[in-house]
């Protein structure tokens, strides 16, 4: 899964119920952006939940 930008760089999964994951994931994306670097997430496909909070903040296969 990727998004916008330039350096690439790895986040690992954030994944949780809640909120928790996309607080986790708006830093990253903020902390990406404001050093120019490029994400991309690696996630297992037994990962359905992490999946789905991925797809519903942006983010694609």
């Amino acid at each position: 899964m990727t998004t916008r930008g330039g350096t690439q760089a790895a986040v690992s999964s954030v994944a949780h119920k809640g909120s928790t994951g996309k607080r986790l994931m708006d830093a990253a994306l903020a902390y990406a952006r404001a050093n120019e670097l490029h994400l991309a997430l690696e996630v297992l496909t037994k990962d359905a939940a992490a999946i789905r909070m991925y797809e519903r903040l942006g983010w694609q296969r």
